[in-house]
């Protein structure tokens, strides 16, 4: 957004512990290296109320993934495009073309959804992979129970779109969710749920903290339905500049992979830190601020 002569970039995220803390890189960087006026809208909403809020304007920057980008927002590709610089380089060309924003440089790290559980329940089930899981429901097994996240049981590229993909029958999934076997909870609690034995399998991200904290591993998505999910900035054309490209696009490289993502996000998450600080202090020590 412009105001006057000063270029005002209002910076928004998503509402989870990652996003907040890309954007909050954003925000520091901006408002230390360029003469941006930035506006801290961080921890906006949902990716539907993320996206909507960036497509009236509401807010002029946001990281989403080029997985979310290709498959759920519009025009809501059904498939995804295999590789992950593809699967960039096919989002980047659709949205630029569909929308008044730039997708600026990949992140290399990826961030994919996956379902996990605990060792013990792969060990007594011998579900190790998602299709593994189909066929367990659809032999009419309803004793496990799965916690999704609200934003994910609505989203294509989450719960509806994986049974789809996996071939979940019809009936049995029925009986499963009336049996209580799916699990909408908060954003951030399916790791807890799982911890608890409230749950026996969680929605998770790949570069969370609590993988490793709670000891889960990942189920297989033997079949390939997820696609590449590596963070993107996308700013619209009207709150950018070469200098506000400039500094955006030194997150990703100086983030680099995803062990460096999941300790920031333990900092947040497991230690308690305020994600402002954590996403500060990083910038600080690679010397971006």
């Amino acid at each position: 957004m412009n105001g006057g002569d000063s270029l005002e970039v209002v910076v928004g995220s998503k509402n989870f512990t990652e996003s907040i803390l890309l954007s909050y890189m954003a925000y520091e960087l901006l408002d230390a290296n360029t003469d941006a006026s930035v506006v801290d809208e961080t921890n906006y909403g949902n990716n539907a109320e993320t996206w909507g809020a960036f497509e009236d304007g509401t807010i002029d920057f946001y990281w989403d993934y080029t997985g979310t980008l290709w498959l759920t927002n519009p025009p809501q590709n059904d498939e995804p495009v295999i590789g992950q610089e593809e699967q960039y380089e096919a989002v980047k060309e659709e949205a630029e073309a569909e929308h008044d924003l730039e997708v600026l440089d990949m992140a290399p790290f990826e961030n994919t959804w996956a379902l996990v559980t605990h060792q013990e329940t792969i060990a007594e089930t011998g579900i190790e992979t998602l299709s593994d899981l189909a066929a367990y429901v659809d032999d009419g097994n309803y004793d496990l129970s799965v916690a999704v996240e609200d934003d994910f049981y609505e989203r294509n590229d989450g719960w509806p779109g994986l049974v789809d993909h996996y071939d979940f029958d019809d009936e049995a999934l029925a009986e499963w969710e009336q049996a209580d076997g799916v699990v909408v909870v908060n954003v951030g609690l399916t790791y807890d749920e799982v911890e608890l034995g409230t749950a026996d399998l969680g929605v998770a991200y790949s570069t969370n903290a609590q993988l490793a904290t709670y000891e889960l591993e990942l189920l297989e998505d033997d079949d390939h339905f997820w696609p590449a999910y590596n963070p993107i900035p996308v700013i619209s054309e009207e709150a950018s500049s070469p200098d506000v490209r400039d500094e955006l696009n030194r997150i990703g490289s100086a983030i680099g992979g995803p062990r460096t993502m999941q300790e920031l996000n333990a900092r947040v998450d497991v230690d308690g830190e305020d994600p402002q600080d954590v996403a500060t202090s990083f910038l600080t020590e690679q010397g971006l601020i």
